[in-house]
């Protein structure tokens, strides 16, 4: 059975913005699955009210992946309107950024 963002939300009352943002990344059709488990382990670490700052060196090593793929999916989820950049990340500094649903999915 394929899930809908209607019928998540249905099943799952979000309690918070974060909360409500996963369930829209979950039944995006949209978000290739790789870019949808890099945004699912950066919801681990949000705040509910989606803003969240997870180094690329931790992404690299928790999901065992290389760097480019990881920067890639995050790049694709700012494109796909998942997320939007608030502060660029330099070397001594973390990126930030703030989870977003675009207009054509939310509801």
């Amino acid at each position: 059975m394929a899930y809908t963002t209607e019928s998540l939300l249905d099943i799952m009352e979000p309690a918070s913005f974060a909360e409500r943002w996963r369930l829209e990344v979950i039944s995006s059709r949209r978000l290739s699955g790789e870019v949808k488990v890099v945004l699912l382990l950066l919801y681990e670490a949000m705040s509910d009210e989606g803003t969240v700052s997870v180094s690329e060196e931790d992404l690299v090593t928790i999901l065992r992946r290389n760097r480019s793929k990881v920067v890639t999916s995050i790049s694709k989820a700012v494109k796909a309107g998942y997320l939007v950049r608030v502060v660029k990340g330099q070397a001594w500094k973390r990126a930030v950024y703030q989870a977003a649903i675009p207009e054509e999915d939310g509801r």
